[in-house]
């Protein structure tokens, strides 16, 4: 494996779990939003 496949694909790993990071702080954001003040 050359140096720079390793380095596009920790730069992939990184992307894809900060994105579940977000994902998981949405839903969290909208689930507390609305047990708070939901209708």
């Amino acid at each position: 494996m050359s140096n720079g496949a390793k380095c596009v694909k920790t730069l992939f790993l990184v992307k894809y779990l900060s994105s579940i990071k977000i994902n998981t702080l949405v839903i969290v954001i909208k689930r507390g939003s609305q047990e708070s003040g939901g209708t």
